[in-house]
């Protein structure tokens, strides 16, 4: 195998690891919203707190659109690489890094900002329920 080849191979791995990863924030974000409809359908709630919990169900709906996204961009990149196998694997050094930093920045953004939505929800459920 090739350094380029080998490189390929990496950034492949990491796209699987990513989507697995995302994969899991999606199963959670759905767990978050069935927790808002149960609450909501099970106790009395003041109007103070059911503005603040339809507040976090609006997050979680963007953050299901901001999913989407990510995951278009995924298979975008996946279809990069595919192709980048059977071009000159030469050019993995300089676009196609620039290119994987960037969408490894952006997932990692969206799953530390997913990360304190979901703490912050749990935290205030514990403190008012």
């Amino acid at each position: 195998m090739t350094r380029a080849e080998v490189k390929i191979r990496q950034l492949e791995h990491q796209s699987e690891t990513w989507k697995r990863d995302l994969e899991f924030i999606k199963e959670e974000n759905i767990a978050l919203k069935n927790r808002v409809g149960e609450i909501i359908s099970n106790i009395q709630v003041t109007s103070d707190f059911l503005e603040r919990i339809e507040a976090y169900q609006d997050d979680f709906i963007a953050k299901d659109q901001a999913l989407r996204l990510i995951l278009w961009e995924l298979k975008k990149w996946d279809k990069l690489l595919a192709a980048e196998q059977y071009a000159d694997g030469e050019k993995t050094d300089g676009n196609l890094i620039a290119l994987q930093k960037k969408l490894s920045n952006k997932i990692e953004s969206f799953m530390n900002e997913f990360t304190k939505l979901k703490f912050d929800f749990n935290n205030y459920m514990s403190e008012k329920l």
